[in-house]
């Protein structure tokens, strides 16, 4: 009597040839739009803010607030809102140019990857793993510390050890973060243009926090899905 046929639940090789190449193809065009369409839409909305972008509108903003600011002057404060909606406008543009062109080369990288002998639905190559993980966490955004199940998938599909499920899941992190640290890197500049350096420091502050505490998150889900069986 035969034995009963198990299988690896790390293995996303396929035993449908051409079935995996259409599901391959698919899941490939599927990430891809997941990254372009996003940087397209950052794109126009940094578009949007650079039109719209002026003092009136900043000192309309001001005066809107129910807070007054203590870390800055009226006037000065005035300044820095007008310079960092352009400069936060120029930011959204690159990083939705940037995320454009990214999306396009993962999907040439990962249809590489297919020709190269990686048939399975999803890649088990570590970059494109890197990739797959960020893009997991910003659809799961919804989802409280999301970062930890974009690391768990990329780890999981990674069939190594621990220690290499951890290293994964940083990088995923780290990719994600990256995006959201040009915009806030060009908020920065925006602040330090109009002298606003309080302001900008408070910025350069958020930014490490966050991006750490996302790529500790992803790190620890990129762990945790090399021991899930």
């Amino acid at each position: 009597m035969e034995s009963p046929t198990t299988t690896d639940p790390h293995d996303s090789t396929p035993t449908d040839d051409a079935g995996s190449g259409t599901l391959g193809a698919v899941f490939d065009a599927i990430v891809a739009l997941l990254i372009a369409i996003p940087g397209i839409s950052a794109a126009a909305a940094g578009v949007a803010v650079w039109q719209t972008a002026d003092r009136e509108l900043s000192e309309a903003i001001v005066a809107d607030m129910e807070v007054t600011s203590t870390l800055v002057s009226e006037s000065v404060l005035v300044d820095a809102i007008n310079e960092m909606m352009v400069w936060g406008a120029g930011g959204l543009v690159l990083t939705g140019a940037a995320l454009t062109v990214v999306g396009i080369a993962v999907l040439v990288y990962y249809r590489r990857l297919r020709r190269g002998g990686d048939g399975g639905v999803v890649p088990t190559d570590r970059l494109a793993l890197v990739v797959l993980g960020a893009v997991v966490s910003t659809v799961a955004s919804f989802v409280p510390f999301s970062p930890v199940l974009g690391g768990g998938v990329a780890g999981y599909f990674q069939q190594g050890s621990p220690r290499d499920g951890l290293g994964l899941g940083a990088l995923a992190g780290l990719a994600l973060t990256a995006p959201a640290v040009i915009v806030l890197g060009s908020l920065v500049g925006g602040a330090l243009a109009a002298d606003a350096t309080p302001i900008a420091l408070l910025l350069v502050g958020v930014a490490l926090a966050s991006a750490g505490f996302t790529i500790v998150l992803s790190a620890l889900g990129g762990y945790a899905g090399t021991v899930i069986e």
